[in-house]
């Protein structure tokens, strides 16, 4: 969804229950650099929490889906190898058509990219030492 600032200019707010619109020409350069950064960033501990969940149930003497779990992985890197391509694709074509809005989201973009890797790395970390430890992984 998009916002507007006071001076006439937009922004971006994430609306999960959207209309599927292309987010190419509307996202300004910023916001599709930070939602890749988020997207790679946070990769592996959504992975390790798709697996722990069939670890889990496992545990539990539920019926898994172990195959159907390491599939998914593979088509979610795929999806993120084409979702890397369209981020930097969606940079410049961002940049070139929503220029001011590029530059108004500097900050507040490169505050969500960093908090992006931070969050990322930590889930990845404290998933590791309870695999590790526990041998369990929050989901």
């Amino acid at each position: 969804m998009m916002g507007t600032y006071a001076n006439g200019y937009h922004f971006i707010i994430y609306d999960h229950h959207g209309k599927g619109d292309l987010t190419l020409f509307t996202w300004d350069g910023v916001s599709h650099l930070s939602y890749m950064v988020a997207s790679v960033a946070n990769f592996v501990t959504k992975e390790m929490s798709y697996i722990g969940y069939q670890i889990d149930r496992d545990g539990k003497n539920q019926e898994t889906q172990y195959l159907d779990a390491g599939i998914g992985v593979g088509i979610d890197f795929i999806e993120v190898l084409f979702g890397i391509i369209y981020g930097i694709v969606g940079i410049f074509v961002g940049t070139i058509l929503n220029p001011m809005n590029t530059l108004i989201n500097i900050p507040g973009g490169v505050a969500l990219a960093i908090e992006s890797i931070i969050e990322g790395v930590a889930n990845t970390g404290s998933d590791v030492i309870s695999l590790v430890t526990l041998r369990h992984i929050e989901f």
